[in-house]
């Protein structure tokens, strides 16, 4: 059987646990997922389908022992992983992370979460989309570009410069315009 999804996953580990001396001790659907016995120490364990979506759903690694997944996929993962996938999973032994291990893991993952966060912002042209009226476009720009000239929003929201300028100097006529539009319209491109 070839897990679909996370209880999946527990489903296959369960089938063939007895025969490597685990033993359950509470399965939960609140993370950690379990408790299991193996060789007299317990483990706190994180089901998941793949072992990237343990840092994708925000866990704490200093409340986790091991993740069983069935595939592997993140290699920045610090956290030991049991991938069911692999055929000598069952020959894996089995280690507790120390305290200072499970520490640094956290910190790494927290790291890796703020890196991957800056890596997804925004640029002026994602912020706008495409399905936004060039008008709100006109606006999102300024707002985000205090600098930016009349000729950089009509490239970038596909509008001719004339365009821009006369929507700015509408918005800028209207009752208590924002001044983000004034520094615009007064920009020469």
């Amino acid at each position: 059987m070839i897990p679909q999804n996370e209880l999946g996953v527990i489903v296959v580990f369960a089938q063939e646990v007895r025969e490597i001396g685990v033993e359950f001790d509470s399965i939960q659907s609140a993370f950690p997922d379990a408790i299991v016995f193996k060789d007299g120490v317990n483990y706190r364990i994180e089901f998941e389908l793949k072992s990237s979506h343990f840092l994708q759903h925000g866990h704490d690694p200093r409340k986790c022992d091991l993740i069983i997944c069935w595939e592997d996929d993140d290699r920045d993962n610090t956290i030991p992983t049991l991938a069911l996938s692999d055929t000598d999973w069952k020959t894996q032994k089995w280690g507790l992370p120390t305290k200072s291990e499970q520490e640094a893991a956290y910190w790494r993952q927290r790291a890796i979460l703020a890196e991957r966060q800056l890596k997804v912002q925004e640029t002026p042209q994602q912020a706008i989309g495409n399905a936004a009226p060039k008008r709100d476009q006109i606006i999102t720009l300024a707002k985000m570009r205090p600098r930016i000239t009349q000729a950089e929003i009509a490239r970038m929201i596909g509008a001719s410069v004339s365009y821009v300028s006369e929507v700015i100097k509408e918005i800028d006529s209207a009752d208590a315009a924002p001044s983000y539009v004034s520094e615009v319209l007064n920009e020469q491109s």
